[in-house]
């Protein structure tokens, strides 16, 4: 009897368990794998976090990538939606510059500081590639798979699970609260408009906007 609860088991959860060991070794390798310099590194997380789990949502899953939010299909829910987490987004913030002086421990690099043009490349080409990748993988990739067995809550276990990973390589740290801020509202956005591309946009605005108060205190 205990076998065959199990089996069942096995059997129901079969696409999640398989889904989720490829992520883990997605996640292994794109920390692991050995990388020299700053192209390297992001090859190889791009590899690792987005063109490998494309191709088993292609080739093994047979999915279309749209299903896994990578697509405007929604373009109303996903605009109102985004918008929506952005301004949530900003009042986390609020609330962590008035309580625990974010601005004292988040750090934005200093050669955006006064180069408008390094400004721009920085929040527009850098972080856009950082949050496209994390998007992809765990409001799109994750997401999407936990969303068939857990619904609304799946958003808030993609969210565990960045916080874990992070846990996991140090990096839990101050310096990483807009991207713990846009794990959780961009995941609940792109539940919402069944798109992380949207979500994606609303957190460069937040981390642009972010940054600039930090470098108009800074100055």
């Amino acid at each position: 009897m205990d076998m065959q609860k199990i089996f069942n088991f096995l059997h129901n959860w079969k696409r999640e368990i398989i889904t989720f060991l490829v992520a883990f070794a997605c996640l292994f390798l794109a920390i692991s794998f050995p990388a020299k310099g700053a192209l390297q590194l992001i090859s190889r997380i791009a590899f690792f976090l987005v063109l490998l789990p494309a191709l088993f949502i292609k080739l093994v899953l047979q999915k279309n990538l749209c299903d896994f939010g990578l697509n405007f299909s929604e373009r109303k829910k996903g605009i109102f939606g985004a918008s929506l987490m952005l301004l949530f987004s900003f009042f986390i913030a609020v609330i962590l510059f008035y309580f625990f002086n974010l601005e004292e421990k988040y750090v934005v690099p200093i050669f955006i500081i006064n180069h408008f043009w390094a400004f721009v490349f920085y929040e527009l080409i850098v972080i856009g590639i950082i949050l496209f990748v994390l998007s992809f993988f765990f409001h799109g990739f994750l997401q999407t798979t936990l969303e068939k067995k857990f619904g609304f809550w799946a958003p808030f276990f993609q969210f565990i699970l960045f916080i874990s990973f992070l846990f996991f390589i140090e990096k839990l740290t101050w310096q990483y609260t807009p991207l713990i801020i846009f794990s959780l509202t961009g995941g609940i956005a792109s539940y919402y408009s069944r798109s992380f591309l949207f979500s994606c946009f609303s957190g460069i605005v937040f981390i642009l906007f972010l940054d600039l108060y930090i470098i108009e205190l800074v100055r």
